[in-house]
This record gives structure tokens, sequence and C-alpha cells, in this order.
């Protein structure tokens, strides 16, 4: 449901709208308020300016990435995640459908988030280290790659604010490639 077009709009009433609880503590300069209207981490901002403002959408889906090839190619998938909350990812076999992270797609949104990911089995994809949270200040991608042979994981990837430290969705994403 979007904020009134015109009155009186609380501060309460604009963290509600972007996914917030009521009556918790926010501040207009939070990530979550500002994404009602695209605004960037410290920008001048009226509560005028969310007349009418709906909330974003935070989050990533469950997916599979694949590739196929034939020896003596290397076979590889990537996911990355990039600073304006899009997605993109490789792979001939890869079925992963989401693409974004964040919407609507908003210049340098990620200096306002984390991610982790996390493999749950499987083979360890190559990126940034595994297990700890990275701000998305620049864009992340993890990598599986196989010169010969088959390899697989399970990865548990979370989604996080920076301020304060919340994880706002986790999802499951696996990853297979195969060099025949």
């Amino acid at each position: 449901m979007a904020l009134p077009s015109s009155g009186q709009i609380s501060l309460d009433q604009m963290h509600v709208e972007a996914g917030g609880t009521t009556g918790t503590l926010v501040s207009i300069n939070d990530a979550d308020v500002r994404g009602l209207i695209s605004a960037a981490s410290g920008a001048e901002m009226d509560f005028s300016d969310f007349y009418g403002a709906s909330g974003v959408d935070v989050g990533i889906d469950d997916g599979h990435l694949g590739d196929l090839v034939l020896a003596p190619a290397t076979a590889s998938c990537s996911i990355t995640f990039h600073t304006d909350g899009t997605i993109s990812t490789t792979g001939n076999t890869t079925t992963y459908s989401d693409t974004h992270w964040y919407s609507p797609t908003t210049t340098n949104i990620g200096n306002d988030y984390k991610i982790q990911v996390v493999t749950a089995s499987g083979s360890n994809p190559a990126g940034p280290t595994l297990g700890v949270y990275h701000n998305l200040t620049s864009n992340r991608t993890w990598t599986l790659s196989r010169a010969s042979g088959q390899a697989s994981n399970t990865l548990t990837v979370s989604l996080a604010t920076i301020s304060p430290s919340q994880v706002v969705d986790t999802a499951t994403i696996t990853m297979s490639v195969e060099s025949i």
C-alpha cells in the first residue's frame, strides 16, 4: 500500500511502507526509507518527497546456475551482485531468473547493503571470502569452474543492511558445471 499522496506523513508510516516494524527506531536516512524515493545516502529529503511512494523490493530468489561444455573447454558459471541492485549470471544451462536484489535499480544502493555466501555443500566457488559479509560498495562475483569432470555446490546467500545490521533475505543457490 502506497503512502498518502497529500497531507501529513509520519516517519513511522514511511518506515512501515519500507518494510519496517511500526514503533521501532528509524531515521529518514535509513536505506530502506530512502529506497522509497531512490535517494542516495545523505541526500536532502523533505517529507513531501514521499507522497505516493511505495515499498521497494529487496531480496534474492532461490535458483540454479550451470554450464556444460565439451572438453578441453572449461565449464564455468557465475553470479554477480551489482552495486546498483541488479544480478547477472553466466552459464549455458543456467535457469536462475532473478535479475535484481533491489528494485527499482538505484545507483550505488550497494553502499547500504552487504552480502555473505556460505558453501552449504560441495565445491567452494572462487570469489570473495566465503562465510563473511562483504559490503556491496563494489560488484561481488562468485564463480564455479572445472577444466575436466564435474563439480557442484549448494550456496546459502544472505543479504543484509549495513546500518542497522539486519538480514533482509536469504536464498539457496545451486551451481553445477561439467566438462565432458
